[in-house]
């Protein structure tokens, strides 16, 4: 992926990255959040008229593992129950809300940074 060509600093902790393709524009958004260098970096599409100082990072999609499970709650029901108990529950962009591997269970949520991150515990009332 070599279409990022512009890339400026306009305020601390704020970045605006120019994609040249717009494929690749949609993996970042649609992929993160992203770790560099051990921090969180979170991608979103810039909005018109938008005033730099202004912008407050509400709330941001993470990626959320549930290891340990037995491989019927690998679904989408169970996924969509855990996931809301840590944030909002959304789909990526093949429209899943999950996706599962023999290890764990993955979901996608959004979270408020304000907020302490919930711990979510597996019911077996699922």
């Amino acid at each position: 992926m070599e279409s990022a060509s512009g890339f400026f600093c306009p305020r601390q902790g704020f970045f605006l990255i120019r994609f040249e393709n717009e494929e690749d524009r949609e993996y970042f958004v649609n992929n993160g959040p992203w770790s560099i260098v051990n921090s969180l970096l979170v991608v979103d599409r810039w909005l018109p008229n938008t005033i730099v100082r202004e912008i407050q990072l509400e709330s941001f999609p993470l990626w959320v593992q549930y290891w340990g499970l037995p491989l019927e709650y690998h679904n989408e029901y169970v996924a969509t129950v855990l996931g809301n108990q840590v944030g909002n529950t959304v789909t990526n962009e093949g429209g899943a809300i999950f996706s599962s591997s023999l290890n764990f269970l993955r979901v996608r949520v959004h979270i408020n940074p304000m907020l302490p991150l919930a711990i979510a515990r597996a019911s077996p009332n699922l």
